[in-house]
């Protein structure tokens, strides 16, 4: 059944973070499997899908989340690496509509794509 509510983007809080780790097992897998091999992508899931990593960017205020009827469809992680940003996850399930930008702590303004082979529509705010 489609839901009828409208997604949302918002910081992603602590209570997100088990409903996060399931995200990315249910897509992170399938979409690097074929890119990278199957023990390649258990490793991404194991490795950056944790609860520890993603509970701890979670707690640094570094994770958005797009979600509708309490299903996270879409989550971005930012981060630094040095002097740089960088976007660490972006992953989507389900379209998100413009509706649902959001520009909050994170700085940056996000759609979700339909899949996580799309690009990814990114502004700064």
């Amino acid at each position: 059944m489609a839901s009828s509510a409208e997604p949302v983007v918002r910081d992603a809080e602590h209570d997100d973070v088990a409903a996060i780790c399931r995200f990315g097992e249910a897509h992170i897998r399938p979409h690097y499997a074929p890119l990278i091999g199957a023990e390649a992508a258990d490793e991404q899931v194991r490795r950056w899908w944790n609860e520890t990593h993603v509970g701890a960017a979670v707690a640094e205020g570094l994770v958005v989340v797009a979600e509708a009827d309490g299903q996270i469809l879409g989550v971005g992680q930012r981060g630094r690496r040095g002097a740089d940003h960088v976007v660490y996850k972006w992953s989507g399930s389900k379209p998100v509509p413009p509706t649902a930008l959001h520009s909050g702590s994170c700085g940056v303004s996000a759609i979700c794509p339909a899949s996580p082979r799309q690009a990814c529509h990114m502004s700064s705010v």
